[in-house]
């Protein structure tokens, strides 16, 4: 497993070569959009790649369709943990945070 922040594009064939498996955090800002990513390279287990500055905003319609853009598509494929793209800042609100864990949970089955 690999944590690095940046665009990783350039050298994840060298990571997937040397073995790793599972990338993380998907830095939205930096271009590491997951579905790319996974286009890219469909065996390689990702984390991350929410737009934590979506959740600044504090706009439930963003935070929603952030979610539905990518989420329900990776999660069919596999190998897919929903997260932000790095830790929470402190600018999100509990409420915005909330709104985000209850839309991931919409798409949790059982």
């Amino acid at each position: 497993m690999v944590d690095s922040d940046g665009n990783n594009f350039s050298i994840l064939p060298l990571f997937v070569e040397g073995g790793v498996n599972i990338f993380l955090p998907c830095e939205i800002n930096s271009g590491m959009e997951p579905l790319l990513v996974r286009e890219k390279f469909p065996g390689l287990a990702l984390l991350g790649g929410i737009d934590k500055k979506v959740l600044i905003t504090g706009d439930k319609k963003a935070i929603e369709e952030e979610i539905l853009r990518k989420v329900p598509a990776l999660l069919e494929q596999g190998g897919y943990f929903p997260a932000l793209d790095h830790h929470v800042p402190p600018d999100v609100s509990f409420a915005s945070f909330c709104y985000y864990l209850e839309c991931l949970r919409k798409l949790s089955p059982g």
